[in-house]
């Protein structure tokens, strides 16, 4: 009788040590469970938001990079220009230091009965909102400094009676795009040139009547 009655106790304190144990396991599963899931959330929605933020700044970024120079459609009157005629009767296109210089601009291939030989040295320095610019027919010098730190300068078109092409004429323009030159690769080539005459203007080609020119090549 003794012992029926010490199984009966064995009996009830394991399958309360199995209710425990299974209890337990059951509470450890649910926090997991539930842990995991926030953590999960957590990361996704953080992900999200990183994702918005990207494409909210590409979409700036584009938007900037796609918003025109107001002065793209401007004309320049060309006699805003400054000219110094020399002794010996060359026709030299100065320093300009008018503000008014906003948009395109076709240099007139005389001045006073002359032909405009000379694109002085700085003569468009630091004109920002110069966008292109069409040089005289007659030029033969572009100078120093000429379209140095033009920054929404795109294109300029030069005539083949150019012979040289001065220090850092057109260095720092990183939106040029286009010279356009008036006659063939080979006569390009043949113009005298700095060897920095077009350093930080990476995107700069030469457009020749025969083909076109890279930076490199150019």
């Amino acid at each position: 009788m003794e012992n029926t009655k010490n199984n009966k106790k064995l009996i009830i304190i394991i399958v309360t040590l199995v209710v425990l144990v299974a209890a337990i396991v059951t509470t450890v599963v649910v926090l997991v469970g539930n842990g995991g899931g926030t953590g999960s959330s957590e990361s996704v929605s953080e992900t999200e938001s990183q994702t918005e933020t990207v494409s909210e700044s590409e979409s700036e970024s584009e938007s900037e990079s796609e918003t025109p120079n107001r002065y793209e459609s401007v004309d320049i009157n060309p006699e805003k220009i400054e000219y110094e005629v020399t002794e010996d009767g060359k026709v030299t296109i100065k320093k300009q230091n008018n503000s008014d210089i906003l948009g395109n601009l076709v240099l007139p291939d005389q001045y006073e009965g002359k032909d405009v030989t000379i694109l002085g040295k700085n003569a468009f320095l630091s004109l920002d909102n110069l966008i292109s610019i069409v040089l005289p027919k007659k030029l033969e010098v572009i100078g120093e400094y000429a379209f140095y730190l033009c920054g929404n300068l795109k294109k300029v078109t030069i005539y083949p009676e150019v012979k040289t092409i001065g220090k850092k004429s057109f260095q720092s323009c990183p939106k040029l795009e286009e010279i356009k030159f008036e006659g063939t690769k080979a006569q390009w080539l043949a113009i005298e040139k700095d060897r920095d005459w077009k350093e930080d203007s990476p995107n700069l080609k030469v457009v020749c009547n025969d083909g076109t020119l890279s930076h490199d090549e150019a």
